[in-house]
């Protein structure tokens, strides 16, 4: 099954480059994730309602071109494997005329909110989501390494505002506070999260920045030294 929905890249999704920023790309594609679950009858809290969610795992993203103000583009989404406790989804992002600028997949994991452990995905679940091929997205690994010397960014607080409606901190919040400590002049292309523990209202996170070979990794660990998700940008 394949999701789709057509927007326009306003002024306060920009860059100071005029560009779609980090944050907002990433909202666009998990927004688009939300909208295919609800057109299918099964919104997030028919979910919570069952204790059960799908939390996502890693995201792996390449931008062709970033979109720019005021440019028209379309967001697409579409399952294409499943197994275990694992769903792997594709994403793309184009003009209006179908010129692609962003690809990407995502893993996504199947829970028990009650004791948050993973659960085999069931066989209603799989025939809800009917996979989908229309591009090559190779799966890709969902750990991202983090190895060597660094440098300690600057730690922030988590506030009300970066919590979704699972009581913890958004996905994209973390690919925001990973961005903010890139060097000023580092370009990158790719970007690379894995997603270890969620982090709540009023914990710290505090940012290791790696930096080696034009691959700029930032670890988010909490006061006890535990990842609560890593970004890779290349």
């Amino acid at each position: 099954m394949f999701t789709v929905y057509d927007s326009r890249v306003r002024y306060s999704q920009t860059d100071p480059k005029g560009q779609l920023s980090v944050k907002s790309l990433f909202d666009y594609l998990q927004d688009c994730c939300i909208f295919q679950s609800d057109d299918l009858g099964e919104t997030v809290s028919q979910l919570q309602e069952r204790n059960r969610a799908w939390l996502l795992a890693s995201w792996d993203v390449e931008i062709v071109r970033p979109p720019v103000r005021g440019e028209r583009i379309r967001i697409w989404t579409w399952p294409h494997y499943i197994k275990r406790f694992f769903a792997y989804r594709g994403h793309a992002v184009e003009t209006e005329d179908g010129t692609l600028l962003v690809k990407g997949n995502s893993i996504w994991t199947f829970v028990d909110t009650e004791n948050g452990r993973a659960l085999n995905v069931p066989q209603e679940e799989i025939d809800l989501y009917t996979p989908e091929d229309r591009m090559d997205l190779p799966l890709g690994k969902r750990k991202v390494a983090c190895r060597g010397e660094f440098q300690t960014g600057e730690s922030v607080r988590i506030h009300k505002h970066q919590i979704d409606s699972n009581g913890h901190t958004n996905n994209s919040q973390y690919i925001l506070m990973a961005a903010d400590c890139l060097p000023e002049d580092f370009d990158y292309r790719r970007i690379r999260v894995e997603y270890a523990r969620e982090a709540v209202l009023g914990d710290l996170v505090i940012p290791r920045i790696y930096s080696s070979g034009g691959i700029c990794s930032v670890d988010l660990v909490s006061e006890d030294e535990k990842r609560f998700a890593a970004v890779e940008f290349s």
